[in-house]
């Protein structure tokens, strides 16, 4: 009810222990739901929160110059009401660490919705639902470092049902296969209901549970979120913190760029015979770069340009490139898997010659591909007995 306000802190006062000031009031209502990451001038930041009975998320920027208390609105997405005790207001808000994406947990509907953001304008458009339901009561969200992969967790209060982890892959150009491509996993007990997920500096993700007002002692661990299914490996009592957890959850809320995996690459010239385009997230500041690809075979193996480019020798193949960053006496590490995709698979095998009724089965799966058949199917097989050609579209973009 109070709203959203931020204050200065001047270090210099109070015989330099600091002493809180100016405090100013930026969004008079607003949801707990509170976020930020880099601008994309890799200066300043950008600072967003979202008003109460509104569909309004409220972007401030922040620059060397000071807070812009201007805010841009963007009105999407579903309104995040208090008409009940808690209400839309509960619920992580999270950016993608390369800034593109935001999610967002509505405990109340149960809802959780993806939108892009553009870092130079901050605006929030393209709203995106991918679970609406009400019994569910959703709380945490986060990303893969990066920035690939989703996850949500619910948040069961009545400890009658178990608890689940929801996981999306986003490398997909269409909803519908981004929404195909879930992946839901639980702990098998109804007492820990999940809360917070956060993304930490070495790329995993922490899960901290409600536990019926016990004291929590432990953290899950997603081991690797950014693979896939069962392979994410997650351990449900992964990391002992000892008796010191809010009963009722909630972990440290970082700049969400803190935690990228500092790789920028533009996914679609990762195809073979394509040359592979890469970047560095953060460029300010960078007197040099050296980057590996993983890819001893090429005779182009490393580069030293800022924007560099590599075609890979094999497809259907997964990299290790790493990008050593050098500005003044700082050296930053930061590696990240590549597939190199293989634009002409023979996936289906060769002609085929059946007697007549005999079924054959066609299987297309592959990777986590959306696919398309010929007659318009979208699952991962078909069986005919009918005599005519046959083909299968991979819409793993």
């Amino acid at each position: 009810g109070n709203g959203m306000t931020y204050y200065e802190v001047e270090m210099s006062l109070n015989a330099g222990l600091g002493q809180v000031l100016n405090p100013t009031n930026l969004i008079d209502s607003s949801t707990e739901k509170l976020a930020a990451t880099k601008h994309a001038d890799d200066k300043g930041f950008w600072i967003v929160g979202h008003k109460t009975n509104t569909d309004e998320f409220h972007a401030f920027s922040l620059s060397e110059t000071g807070l812009n208390t201007t805010p841009v609105i963007s009105s999407v997405g579903i309104v995040h009401t208090i008409a009940t005790a808690i209400g839309e207001m509960k619920g992580n808000m999270k950016f993608s660490p390369d800034g593109t994406k935001l999610a967002v947990a509505n405990f109340n509907s149960g809802t959780v919705q993806l939108f892009d953001f553009d870092n130079s304008t901050g605006i929030v458009s393209n709203a995106l639902t991918l679970t609406n339901a009400s019994s569910q009561f959703l709380h945490g969200v986060e990303f893969s470092a990066d920035s690939k992969k989703l996850f949500f967790a619910e948040d069961f209060t009545n400890f009658t049902s178990t608890p689940h982890i929801h996981q999306f892959d986003l490398d997909h150009a269409s909803n519908d296969c981004l929404l195909a491509s879930e992946y839901i996993f639980n702990h098998s007990d109804v007492f820990k209901a999940f809360k917070d997920l956060q993304l930490g500096n070495d790329k995993k993700i922490y899960v901290n549970y409600y536990e019926g007002g016990l004291s929590i002692d432990t953290l899950g661990i997603i081991n690797s979120p950014e693979l896939l299914g069962a392979s994410i490996n997650f351990i449900k009592n992964g990391l002992l913190v000892g008796n010191s957890m809010s009963t009722f959850g909630g972990l440290t809320n970082f700049a969400s760029s803190y935690l990228s995996d500092g790789i920028y690459f533009e996914f679609g010239t990762n195809c073979e015979d394509i040359a592979t385009q890469f970047r560095p997230e953060d460029t300010l500041g960078l007197d040099s770069t050296l980057w590996n690809f993983g890819d001893p075979l090429s005779s182009q193996n490393t580069s030293n340009s800022i924007f560099a480019s590599h075609t890979f020798s094999s497809s259907n193949d997964t990299f290790l490139v790493t990008l050593i960053t050098f500005s003044g006496t700082q050296t930053d590490t930061f590696t990240r898997n590549v597939i190199n995709w293989d634009r002409n698979l023979h996936l289906l095998g060769n002609d085929t010659t059946v007697c007549q009724g005999q079924q054959v089965a066609l299987n297309g799966s592959w990777y986590n591909a959306c696919l398309e058949w010929s007659n318009g199917s979208t699952n991962s097989t078909i069986s005919t007995s009918t005599e005519g050609w046959y083909w299968v579209c991979l819409l793993y973009t």
